[in-house]
Parts: C-alpha cells; structure tokens; sequence
C-alpha cells in the first residue's frame, strides 16, 4: 500500500509508520506544501532497487559520448552538410503555436 502523508504528520507518526513499511511492505510518501518530496521504503525494496542501478564507469560514459558524435557526423554527410534544426528552437516555436491557439479560442 502507498500512503500519502505530511511532513509534518510524518514527524508526529513516524513509529507507527516504520512497521508497516517494514513488514507490510508499505511506502510512504513524505509530501512538503503538497508536493512530493520523499519516499520510504522498506531496506528490501532499497536492495531490489539498488540491484537494478548499475553504475556506468567514465570509459562507458566517453564511449557513448563518441558515438552519439560520430551519430551527428553521419546524419550531417546524409544531409550534405546541413545541421538538423535545434530541439530547443521547435520546442520554442510549438509551444508560441500551440499559445497562439489558445489564445485565439478566447
């Protein structure tokens, strides 16, 4: 079960929380103004996730790097030399669209 609490309801309930996530296998989620923030888990739930990240060394990380620059080398020979339009710019351009739509709804 996933319980939604208050950090401050967290403060005040701790003790009776901690069981629950420890045999129930309970989460709890530690929201602050609404928002969530934290989780607790139970230290098995910790191992199944800890076991799922596997640290990626910086000889991987440099690989991945050179190939995703040799992926651009490729797609601008394909395109004769012409770079792909910036993500950030379309992004840009479809949210001012997207707003001159709605604005025009009113």
């Amino acid at each position: 079960m996933v319980m939604r609490v208050s950090d401050l309801e967290t403060l005040h309930k701790i003790s009776e929380f901690l069981p629950k996530v420890q045999s129930a296998g309970d989460r709890i989620i530690i929201e602050h103004l609404g928002v969530p923030v934290a989780a607790v888990i139970s230290i098995q739930d910790l191992a199944r996730l800890d076991a799922r990240i596997q640290p990626v060394s910086k000889s991987e990380r440099l690989a991945a790097l050179a190939r995703a620059d040799e992926l651009c080398q490729q797609i601008l020979a394909r395109r004769g030399g012409v770079a792909l339009p910036s993500s950030v710019d379309l992004i840009a351009q479809q949210r001012e669209e997207r707003e001159h739509e709605l604005n025009s709804l009113h």
